[in-house]
């Protein structure tokens, strides 16, 4: 179980780390077009369009922050509990919490941007030094699991080769002794006649 719990807890951390891609993606593209219009040579209808841009990429960012679930809860900045070890220890893991739609805005400057660029990136630096801990802690649990069952296996299981063999010299043993004791008594029985017949 304590795997199943890890593995859980990485595919939650891949849920969010999708959506963080996204989200950065979209902030690359923020940058440019926030760059792009503090060029002179566009038009205040061109400088409108390109607001409106930034706006909706906004507005998808901060739907991708209240809807990136995992099994229907959101994922940005929750607190992960997993229980990873066999004996039942748990340890919490921080999800950042995503940005929202009104971090930035059109009026947003190129620093700006550029800074919550850098904190994605630094979100995502995050979640993945997460997974990674994970697949360590898979492995190892599964090594665990498999040395621990195979110790189980030699402590409960008979060698049976072994036993047949410590078996068949016993009940050799036995016919031997058996065989010794009946010479031992016929010997026994042949002086014995050999003296009676002598007193006759």
């Amino acid at each position: 179980m304590a795997i199943r719990n890890v593995e859980d807890a990485m595919s939650i951390m891949a849920v969010a780390d999708g959506a963080l891609v996204e989200v950065e993606d979209m902030l690359t593209r923020i940058y440019e077009l926030s760059v792009q219009k503090a060029n002179s040579s566009y038009s205040a209808t061109d400088v409108t369009n390109i607001n409106s841009e930034i706006t909706q990429l906004m507005s998808e960012i901060g739907d991708l922050a209240a809807n990136t679930k995992f099994n229907n809860a959101a994922v940005s900045g929750t607190n992960v509990v997993v229980g990873q070890e066999f004996d039942g220890s748990t340890e919490a893991y921080q999800i950042p919490t995503f940005l929202a739609e009104s971090d930035l805005d059109s009026s947003s400057t190129a620093t700006d941007i550029y800074s919550a660029i850098g904190s994605v990136s630094g979100f995502r630096g995050t979640l993945a030094s997460y997974i990674n801990r994970f697949e360590y802690k898979i492995s190892a649990l599964s090594l665990l699991s498999a040395t621990t069952s195979a110790a189980h296996s030699r402590i409960m299981d008979a060698d049976y080769a072994a036993e047949s063999a410590a078996l068949a010299k016993g009940k050799v043993l036995q016919q031997a002794s058996v065989a010794m004791l009946a010479q031992a008594n016929a010997s026994v029985d042949y002086v014995t006649s050999l003296l009676r017949y002598r007193q006759l």
